[in-house]
């Protein structure tokens, strides 16, 4: 029988949700990192769910997309690859932000919009990045892209699940 500490790590887990607003990322453009989530050090992202609370206006052909950035400066000096879409890979025909109440997800459903790092760890290998309690944690970007036209009406509300290795166990040092 599995301990009580096993059946929590293996449950998915999820952030905080946040709501992101149009604000000035409106030019023709892929808007990169207009928002973020930080999630645990070693999670492996399972999904990145957005809800469409004000669709973007019609004229305009948006889509969203999530994953990961490369500028996040790491403890033992290596590189890391940015992959804006690694989670979310859309594209304007799936990830289309213009009706009101869409729900977009890496899974199941007919559109897939699962990238190439969905299902793994992010690609950091040691975070300088510390939430504020002191947890090494890593962040999941959204980014948005507009073709055809400037938008000026849109928000969304997006979170990320995830889930752990099975049977890991913590300890303080490797937390702080």
């Amino acid at each position: 029988m599995d301990s009580l500490k096993t059946r929590i790590t293996n449950v998915p887990q999820m952030s905080g949700f946040k709501s992101v607003a149009l604000g000035t990322n409106t030019s023709v453009a892929t808007h990169a990192a207009v928002s973020n989530i930080l999630i645990p050090w070693g999670a492996i992202v399972i999904d990145t769910p957005i809800i469409v609370t004000t669709a973007f206006n019609a004229s305009t052909a948006s889509y969203a997309e999530t994953g990961t950035v490369g500028t996040l400066a790491q403890a033992d000096a290596s590189t890391v690859s940015a992959d804006p879409n690694g989670f979310m890979a859309g594209i304007a025909a799936t990830a289309n932000l213009k009706v009101l109440g869409k729900y977009l997800s890496c899974r199941g459903g007919t559109e897939s919009l699962g990238g190439a790092l969905l299902g793994t760890k992010p690609s950091y290998t040691v975070s300088q990045t510390y939430s504020e309690s002191g947890e090494k944690v890593v962040p999941v970007v959204l980014q948005w892209t507009h073709t055809g036209g400037v938008a000026s009406t849109g928000s969304l509300i997006w979170w990320v699940e995830y889930i752990y290795d099975p049977n890991i166990v913590w300890t303080q040092a490797a937390l702080a």
